[in-house]
């Protein structure tokens, strides 16, 4: 009979000199794979970097109820809007110090998206803009914006809604957004902002299938809303789920931040009466 341990041995070498072979391979592999593509990073917003450090700011949204309250007392105040603030009656006047953008699509190139930009161009004058980073960035808005040097793309890497933050960097990216005023509230957290106050901040879309939910009452071009009902609550979930993680680092950070729109539905942050924050109530 065969020695058992005599047949096992050399198989035994076999195997491991297999294995050896396969992880030298494996090694050699790895070592001919190109690395991993790194996210661009855009020094140039180093600058905004501690920019405001102490100084509160507002994160003004264009929800529905921004139509009900009077931003008259925001003049001189460090203003981020975004999208098509530039439709409120007080937008050239309040001129927004810094205006931000989240879309991808706003660069199609499409007549109507040049249009709807050059509109906003006008109303917000000469405010810093802050647009998500993607390879191609041929807006002729875009390129008039870069020329006067108002344009900072920021690039985005992964989910806010899945994982919590644990660093602010809008050099190398911040976490993907799931609302542009998420975008806003994290550049005013990266300058150093404090208080940060939100107004028209009303995420409430899951609340009615009516698609005008904005200040000025009707459709704009980024709202194509052929969603079933279940993915509109599925959208919302992440949306707050990507607040309560900007909250939760916003404690970390000892960054105060609180919700001062009239109503809404957005309940991850305290509230305030804006007309407290601004001094515009009216005195008894």
């Amino acid at each position: 009979m065969l020695d058992r341990t005599a047949v096992s041995r050399p198989l035994n070498e076999l195997a491991r000199l297999c294995l050896g072979l396969g992880h030298r391979a494996e090694a050699l592999a790895d070592g001919l794979r190109p690395p991993p593509a790194q996210p661009v990073a855009y020094p140039r917003n180093a600058r905004f970097k501690n920019l405001h450090h102490g100084r509160r700011a507002f994160v003004v949204g264009n929800g529905p109820s921004l139509a009900t309250q009077d931003l008259s007392p925001l003049k001189g105040e460090l203003l981020f809007t975004m999208n098509s603030f530039d439709r409120h009656p007080l937008s050239r006047e309040l001129l927004p110090v810094y205006h931000c953008f989240a879309d991808p699509e706003l660069n199609d190139n499409s007549p109507e998206r040049e249009e709807y930009l050059a509109r906003v161009a006008d109303g917000i004058g000469e405010s810093t803009v802050f647009v998500r980073a993607w390879p191609s960035m041929k807006s002729a808005t875009f390129e008039r914006w870069r020329a006067a040097g108002q344009l900072y793309p920021v690039p985005m890497v992964g989910d806010l809604a899945l994982e919590p933050i644990t660093v602010l960097d809008m050099c190398l990216g911040l976490p993907g957004v799931w609302s542009v005023a998420q975008l806003a509230l994290m550049a005013a957290v990266y300058m150093g902002c404090n208080p940060v106050y939100l107004i028209g901040v009303d995420s409430d879309w899951a609340a009615s299938l009516d698609r005008d939910r904005h200040f000025y009452g009707d459709k704009e071009l980024d709202e194509s809303w052929n969603w079933a009902y279940e993915d509109i609550l599925q959208e919302t979930l992440s949306m707050f789920k990507a607040y309560r993680h900007l909250w939760e680092f916003c404690k970390e950070m000892d960054v105060e931040v609180y919700n001062c729109t009239a109503g809404g539905l957005l309940d991850v942050f305290p509230r305030k009466r804006y007309e407290d924050v601004t001094g515009s109530g009216r005195s008894e």
